[in-house]
């Protein structure tokens, strides 16, 4: 059995409660504050590496943003908020700057479950473009 040790094996493990399959908003929302709270107590320095192109976490986040249940998405937004303390490595960090575009769009990503995909597209970013396709593609589904 695989222990949960590091930052990231923690977050994959919560995210299969907010993104894996029919789960109730207790549940998804717990999972999520739990994530964030971890966020905010890890250092610094374990941020960037969760903003890499090839890791989970935020295309999970986004996912979560679809959520027809403002409490969920509010929650995402609140995870979010917390990797883009990770500006102190800003141009190790690929996702970065889609974090920034989608936490600035909190409010309204919160008050409109539909609002997603038309942030996204707004970000415009190219190195985001397969994270943009996996969203627009969980959404129609």
């Amino acid at each position: 059995m695989e222990r949960l040790t590091t930052l990231s094996s923690q977050l994959a493990f919560l995210s299969q409660f907010w993104s894996g399959g029919r789960r109730s908003v207790t549940v998804q929302t717990a999972a999520l504050s739990v994530s964030a709270a971890l966020l905010t107590a890890a250092p610094a320095h374990r941020l960037p590496p969760l903003l890499a192109a090839d890791q989970p976490l935020v295309a999970a986040l986004l996912v979560a943003l679809l959520s027809p249940r403002s409490q969920v998405r509010a929650a995402a937004i609140q995870c979010l908020t917390k990797l883009s303390t990770a500006k102190v490595a800003k141009a190790k960090c690929a996702l970065l700057p889609l974090v920034d575009h989608v936490t600035a769009s909190g409010p309204e990503l919160i008050a409109d479950a539909g609002a997603l995909p038309r942030c996204l597209a707004g970000a415009g970013r190219p190195a985001i473009n397969h994270l943009v396709r996996l969203v627009v593609a969980e959404s129609a589904s």
